[in-house]
């Protein structure tokens, strides 16, 4: 039961289990606000994987052979090999994990920059989504794009068991080989627009 206590004359504090009311309001709009976060991310990452979830619904137990993929060409073959046990091992969970794209051209990026440009109608809102060819690990074949949301998030689960990480927290299908002098993923940066 929330208790009150004088502070100084004509000031009262209300306390909820032992803390000042303000600081549990306060404490509850972080929480509320971080939800949300959460879900948009979680919510655009869905929208963007639909094109990829219909793909997969007319061939759900087919996996990919990654040597016959064409998004595959211009890889790392080190991120290729990781890929393809990660894949091996989620279709032995039942899952699907499928590459929606692997390495692009500094022209292809450029493009992807200039269509979110359009969609976002913002260049701050679209650069939290795409990086300039310069600075993008796909330009440089060490990035893959994955899908479908399912296969992306178990990856998201699993993928430091085989040498990939997830890089930006809003986005649940990038990732990139971790490093083989770490043990860890690094922590994920919160959207692309740091690398502008």
């Amino acid at each position: 039961m929330p208790r009150a206590a004088v502070d100084e004359p004509g000031v009262v504090t209300t306390y909820i289990h032992g803390r000042p009311e303000r600081a549990v309001r306060r404490r509850r709009r972080s929480a509320i606000v971080l939800t949300v976060v959460l879900l948009a991310a979680t919510l655009v990452g869905l929208h963007l994987a639909d094109a990829t979830d219909a793909a997969s619904a007319q061939s759900p137990t087919a996996a990919p052979v990654l040597d016959e993929d064409p998004a595959l060409a211009g890889v790392d073959d080190e991120l290729a090999r990781r890929f393809t046990a990660a894949q091996a091992a989620a279709a032995d969970d039942g899952v699907v994990l499928t590459l929606t794209s692997g390495r692009r051209t500094a022209k292809e990026q450029r493009a992807l920059v200039e269509a979110a440009e359009k969609k976002y109608g913002s260049k701050a809102e679209a650069h939290r989504w795409v990086l300039p060819a310069r600075s993008s690990a796909h330009v440089k074949g060490l990035a893959l794009d994955v899908g479908p949301t399912s296969g992306a998030l178990w990856l998201g689960e699993h993928g430091l068991a085989y040498g990939l990480c997830r890089t930006y927290a809003n986005e649940v299908w990038h990732f990139e080989k971790l490093p083989g002098d770490r043990d860890e993923c690094a922590p994920m940066h919160p959207d692309s627009s740091s690398g502008w």
